[in-house]
C-alpha cells in the first residue's frame, strides 16, 4: 500500500469522525431547542383564560428550566423564560414574603438575560414590568428606563 493511499484513507476516516462529532453536536442542539419550545409553550399558556397549571406541572417546568440553565447558563432565551416562570410563581404565591422573593428572582434573572442582549427592548420592558419600585430596586429600575430611552432613539 502506497503512502498516498494510507494518507487518503486516514483523511477519510478523520473526515468521517469529524462529521460524526458535528452530527452529535447538532442533535444535542436540536434536542435542547425542542425542550425549550415545549417549556416556552407551556409557560405561554399560564394565565390565559381559565388555564392554570397544576402544582406538579409548575414544579416540572421549574426543574426542567433549571436543568437547561445548568447546561447553558447564559442562554438569554432560557433566562427570560425562567424570569417569566418565576414571576408567575410570585403571582400564585400565598404570602407576601414568597411574592417578594419570586419577584426579586424574576427581576435578577431577567436582568441577567439582558446582559447578553442589551439591545433587546422587549426584555427591558419586561424587566420594568417585573420591577417593583422600592428602595432596593430603584437603581435597576433607572437603568432599565435609561436603556429603553436609548433603544427608542434608534427606532
Amino acid at each position: 500500500m502506497s503512502t498516498n493511499s494510507v494518507l487518503a484513507r486516514a483523511s477519510s476516516i478523520g473526515l468521517v469522525m469529524g462529521l460524526l462529532v458535528l452530527a452529535g453536536h447538532a442533535l444535542k442542539m436540536i434536542q435542547h431547542d425542542l425542550i425549550f419550545s415545549e417549556l416556552e409553550t407551556e409557560v405561554s399558556f399560564w394565565g390565559r383564560g381559565a388555564y392554570q397549571p397544576t402544582q406538579a406541572t409548575r414544579r416540572s417546568i421549574a426543574s426542567r428550566l433549571e436543568h437547561q440553565l445548568q447546561i447553558s447558563p447564559q442562554n438569554s432565551r432560557l433566562l427570560t423564560l425562567r424570569a417569566n416562570q418565576l414571576a408567575w410563581e410570585g403571582f400564585w404565591s400565598e404570602s407576601d414574603e414568597d411574592y417578594s422573593r419570586y419577584l426579586r428572582q424574576a427581576i435578577e434573572t431577567q436582568y441577567a438575560s439582558l446582559l447578553t442582549r442589551p439591545a433587546y427592548g422587549q426584555g427591558w420592558s419586561k424587566l420594568l414590568q417585573y420591577q417593583a419600585v422600592d428602595e432596593a430596586g430603584e437603581e435597576l429600575h433607572k437603568l432599565a428606563r435609561v436603556q429603553m430611552q436609548k433603544l427608542q432613539r434608534w427606532q
